[in-house]
């Protein structure tokens, strides 16, 4: 019987990206970038993710309804 491993997930950004975020943000400093959630975290403060509304949570995504007025940031 073999052993459990745990691993710990982290997403992790690149320079570039940082990069074109900033320019992004100097140029439209109240602009909200929205991403998916694994882009949020990778880029912590800087992307957004999307909420779904309750109970759509776990549907496919061709019934998935987001929240315009609500986000997810790391």
């Amino acid at each position: 019987m073999g052993s459990i491993k745990f691993v710990k997930t982290t997403f992790v950004s690149n320079p570039e990206d940082i990069a074109k975020i900033n320019i992004l943000k100097q140029q439209y400093p109240n602009c909200i970038i929205i991403g998916s959630i694994i882009a949020a975290q990778a880029y912590p403060g800087k992307v957004c993710g999307m909420v779904p509304y309750p109970g759509l949570e776990r549907v496919p995504v061709a019934e998935k309804k987001m929240q315009a007025e609500k986000f997810t940031i790391f």
